[in-house]
């Protein structure tokens, strides 16, 4: 019996040979942030607009490469927060991965082990109760973190931490296998703290005896950059170019595109982030690509909303079912809700693959996940390859949204 979705899923995942070809300078901008391509990769190819998405997401949210380039405080305290944001949400997959991307781009191994300064600490507490489910963070915790840092870094810190909303959920869910250069770069360093690989490891972990020394930036890290970036550039100009410019236009655009125009992105301060998330909404709610269909997405938006306590996001889901002609009766609205929130079955009258779908997104839901194995089959023999991925990058962008909406305004 296959551990996790990840090994059950790489098998019907494209050769890697292939992304390559197709994708090689984002493989390349991502080998030298962590120092590795991500194993998740080939999985997210599998449903193709789910690496289009997460390759939209990581250089929007983190305003690469200009970051990169920018202040070393704004980086080092965005690679703190993502790292305390994932250990918060308990994926280890992705504190491993944030634990390697914080030491390159500047903080010290000791914050890691637990000395910091008060302006750490206002950035850990910040990053850890946005994290929990239901997110934690109070007035009184963004207040202390305004008082130690300015205005660019706490957009830094919050988009690092909306971005691994979207991570954690995902590599969590699908229970990644850690590559070995991240065991090389961070294990030594991670055990001794309370971290362990727990699940995107298949038994004990050991790191190389000829392991690369871990570089911060430096000088040849920018140059590296700067050679991969025009062929990043072509790819996300692309994917972007459907999408309008201007708040209005891109406004208009979402509401034609899925029948509603969510509220939260006016959260988004930059012109082309704001234009990213209205191209993955459009391309993730679109009947041209779905596998496990519009109306099934809608159910589990209601399912995770009420699980993570989000009755904006809940809200939300209702008006985008009602303004695409999808039957969601009060009764049924209550029904969902009460499966969601209660011991209560799914209700009947749904489709085989959305009462399977449903019962994934519960387990899916929490931070973090709990996918077991009477679960792992039931999804396994009930949806396709590809419609398990769509569903897992549907609930992690929704986590995303969850984690901006929760964000006190900047």
């Amino acid at each position: 019996m296959v551990s996790t979705l990840y090994n059950y899923l790489k098998d019907k995942a494209p050769p890697f040979s292939d992304l390559q070809k197709k994708y090689n300078p984002l493989l390349q901008l991502v080998d030298i942030l962590i120092g590795t391509i991500p194993n998740c990769d080939v999985v997210m190819e599998i449903w193709p607009t789910s690496f289009q998405t997460y390759n939209l997401l990581v250089p929007n949210l983190l305003n690469l490469p200009a970051s990169l380039f920018g202040n070393k405080e704004i980086k080092r305290l965005m690679g703190l927060a993502m790292y305390h944001s994932s250990a918060s949400a308990g994926c280890n997959y992705c504190t491993a991965h944030t634990c390697s991307f914080a030491l390159r781009r500047g903080l010290d191994e000791s914050v890691i082990l637990g000395e910091s300064t008060s302006k750490e600490s206002a950035v850990i507490n910040f990053s850890r109760k946005m994290a929990e489910v239901p997110c934690m963070v109070t007035k009184d915790d963004f207040l202390k973190l305004k008082d130690h840092c300015n205005s660019k870094e706490i957009e830094a810190v919050s988009m690092g931490i909306v971005l691994m909303g979207f991570l954690n959920k995902y590599m969590d869910v699908l229970g990644v296998e850690l590559e070995q250069e991240a065991i090389d770069d961070v294990a030594d360093l991670l055990q001794q703290t309370t971290w362990t690989v727990g699940k995107h490891a298949d038994g004990e972990i050991a790191v190389s005896p000829f392991k690369k020394k871990l570089e911060k930036d430096n000088f040849l890290t920018y140059l590296k950059v700067i050679r991969q970036a025009p062929g990043a550039v072509s790819l996300e100009s692309k994917w972007l170019k459907d999408t309008p410019k201007g708040e209005e236009a891109m406004g208009n655009y979402l509401k034609k595109q899925i029948g509603h125009n969510f509220s939260v992105l006016s959260k988004l301060k930059r012109p082309k982030l704001k234009r990213t998330f209205v191209t993955i909404l459009c391309n993730n709610f679109s009947d041209s690509t779905t596998k496990i269909g519009l109306k099934a997405k809608v159910l589990c938006g209601l399912v995770f909303s009420t699980i993570v306590g989000n009755a904006y996001l809940k809200n939300e889901m209702i008006e985008l079912a009602k303004n695409n002609s999808m039957e969601l009766s009060t009764e049924h609205q209550k029904n969902i809700l009460a499966f969601s929130s209660m011991q209560k079955a799914v209700p009947a009258h749904l489709a085989i693959e959305e009462k399977v779908a449903l019962h994934f997104t519960k387990k899916a839901s929490t931070s973090p996940a709990f996918i077991d194995s009477t679960l792992m089959q039931e999804i396994m023999g009930k949806l396709a390859p590809d419609a398990i991925v769509e569903l897992i990058t549907w609930l992690s962008i929704l986590q995303a949204i969850h984690r901006l909406e929760k964000l006190p305004t900047l």
